[in-house]
């Protein structure tokens, strides 16, 4: 996904380029806390940016933990190596930006699991004639948004609950990578429409997945109905997974609000 948003594809320009903007790159072994604090505390030598797009992993903290609600969501750096299990020193939460931090202006979209919110009960992994399994004490706004917001950003846009790959990968759709979406949304920010408007590729998205949904399960009762033995349940799972996350995506602040770029 973020290869082809930097780097453009097909023979396309990258994004930003199209828009007149210059991209700072920071994948791989650059994308670590440090950095990410450097560019959000306006001490890395690109200075604040006017958009923030961010593709990592967000920490998932068990119902009971004392710093689920202060850190669900927190975004997991590379400061990580994956041999081990990741801990506080790798992950970047809203408690790590100084009270005097300024990202005034700043739009966020942020593609992270929790990254904006979390639920009180699982909406993935259940059983039939189970209750959902309780994976917090409530439902609750992710921390670092928030203080993003606290400290000047227009928006946060990010996810609600775990984040899927559906977004740029479907196989069950026969589309094994793509970035449009991810393309759309920040074309759009970058060429001044409005959040509200900008994020209608992510709208239109749940309601095709719900779509889709839908006529799999009318198919399927169809053929109970008629004593059908050939109408297997292994792609209702799936198509059930891409509708639950196309609806998570969600946007914290102003939709009326553009990004604002100073001349």
């Amino acid at each position: 996904m973020v290869g082809p948003l930097l780097r453009g594809e097909n023979g396309r320009e990258p994004v930003s380029t199209r828009f007149g903007f210059t991209a700072h790159d920071m994948t791989e072994a650059r994308a670590t806390r440090f950095a990410l604090e450097g560019l959000l505390t306006g001490t890395a030598n690109t200075g604040r940016p006017a958009l923030l797009f961010s593709a990592t992993h967000g920490i998932d903290l068990p119902p009971g933990h004392p710093d689920q609600i202060m850190q669900q969501g927190a975004l997991l750096c590379q400061d990580w190596d994956e041999l081990d299990l990741p801990h506080r020193a790798h992950w970047l939460a809203g408690a790590d930006l100084p009270a005097a931090t300024d990202v005034a202006g700043l739009v966020a979209v942020c593609f992270a699991c929790f990254g904006l919110g979390c639920p009180s009960h699982e909406q993935f992994r259940f059983e039939r004639d189970k209750a959902r399994q309780e994976i917090a004490p409530y439902p609750f706004v992710a921390q670092l948004p928030q203080r993003l917001l606290e400290r000047g950003a227009l928006a946060v846009l990010g996810h609600v609950d775990r984040a899927w790959s559906y977004s740029f990968r479907d196989e069950m759709q026969k589309v094994p990578g793509q970035s449009q979406a991810f393309e759309d949304l920040l074309g759009s920010i970058l060429d001044g429409k409005r959040l509200g408007e900008a994020t209608d590729q992510f709208n239109t998205r749940q309601g095709q997945t719900a779509m889709d949904l839908t006529e799999l399960l009318d198919s399927y009762r169809f053929a109970a109905a008629n004593g059908s033995q050939n109408f297997g349940l292994e792609g209702i799972g799936p198509r059930w997974a891409a509708f639950s996350d196309a609806r998570g995506y969600s946007l914290l602040g102003d939709p009326a609000v553009r990004l604002h770029v100073q001349d």
